[in-house]
């Protein structure tokens, strides 16, 4: 199976942890798997994440809902 990598990037001005509860609360709520979400860099208050999808439209709402 083809695995579809992405990243986004936020600035939010909360935590990682804080984050990463969010983002496997909406994944959780909107039935979408990920293989992996992962803090991968911080820069300048900018955190960059990297999750990984079995399919591109699970991809793409992820990006839609959390990419700033």
């Amino acid at each position: 199976m083809m695995r579809h990598a992405i990243e986004v990037t936020r600035e939010t001005g909360r935590s990682v942890t804080e984050d990463l509860g969010e983002m496997g609360a909406w994944l959780k709520k909107a039935s979408t798997q990920a293989q992996t979400v992962r803090a991968k860099q911080i820069i300048r208050g900018r955190v960059v994440y990297e999750a990984v999808f079995d399919t591109p439209a699970e991809a793409d709402r992820f990006i839609k809902r959390f990419d700033s």
